[in-house]
């Protein structure tokens, strides 16, 4: 039996585990952190552009003017038109302008596809991987007035 306070064998790995330690742990983790900010503004845009875009279809009921109001949208938030589209729900779809033809409430509905990269770190210039993220918005036509 020892007595209190000496130890056997104090030598260890200490080198090997600091790099483990970095390499596995804190090195994803900060990548990770750097990300999500840029996963989160492209979702934020998308939804944006296309609640714009349906929103301008059913005022102005003109299709350009809705296209228009997309690519504000992109270029307000500095994004390639080429990583987006804007499809609408029927192919060769018109815009209706204001009332409802009958009693029931139509609705215009935008969808947007993002592509965006999976790694972006804009102070070292990196950008790797895409991933497609699909958002829709539907805006209703009032049966009453002119406006959504």
């Amino acid at each position: 039996m020892r007595p209190n306070g000496t130890r056997r064998n104090a030598s260890g790995f200490t080198t090997v585990e600091f790099v483990a330690g970095v390499g596995l742990l804190l090195l994803p983790v900060t990548l990770l952190i750097g990300v999500l900010p840029t996963w989160a503004d492209r979702e934020s845009t998308a939804r944006a552009a296309a609640r714009e875009a349906s929103r301008t279809c059913v005022i102005t009921g003109s299709e350009a003017s809705a296209r228009d109001a997309f690519k504000q949208i992109l270029d307000n938030r500095d994004v390639p038109h080429q990583d987006a589209t804007l499809k609408w729900d029927q192919p060769d779809y018109d815009c209706p302008a204001g009332l409802s033809t009958d009693n029931t409430r139509d609705g215009v509905r935008a969808i947007v596809e993002f592509k965006f990269p999976i790694i972006k770190l804009p102070l070292f210039g990196v950008s790797t991987g895409s991933v497609k993220k699909t958002t829709t918005h539907i805006e209703y036509t009032d049966i009453y007035i002119n406006t959504p």
